[in-house]
């Protein structure tokens, strides 16, 4: 594993230790951490005033299989998201098959967007 260090500020920072400004670095290194790539580990200090202060994070490149295992942990929730979706939508099909009074006017809001003199007629026509 590599350890990744990047500053807070820029007077913290040697030159040759990043290459790009902290307005990209930090919204890259955000992202990596959100899709579990890279581990943070947030450090402070205290100045010789006694005032705490923030000190300079370590990022550290995780392995890759643990990365590909949380991709393919997020796909498959994913997955059970988009069944469960789709087996709600059945459910309320099936109703609204069974109880055509309970069911919205969808059709007949359809049908009013194409013509809107008859748009009281097909909202009231059930």
């Amino acid at each position: 594993m590599l350890p990744l260090v990047f500053f807070t500020s820029w007077t913290q920072r040697p030159r040759s230790a990043l290459s790009c400004s902290s307005g990209i670095s930090i919204p890259a290194a955000s992202t990596l951490l959100e899709m579990g790539l890279i581990a943070v580990e947030y450090s402070s200090y205290f100045d010789k005033c006694g005032m705490k202060r923030k000190g300079n994070n370590l990022y550290t490149i995780l392995p890759v299989r643990a990365a590909v295992d949380t991709f393919h942990q997020r796909q498959l929730r994913q997955l059970e998201l988009d069944a469960e979706r789709r087996r709600t939508l059945q459910k309320q099909e099936k109703y609204n098959r069974r109880h055509p009074r309970a069911a919205l006017c969808i059709p007949a809001v359809a049908e009013a967007a194409l013509d809107p003199a008859q748009s009281q007629e097909a909202l009231c026509a059930r």
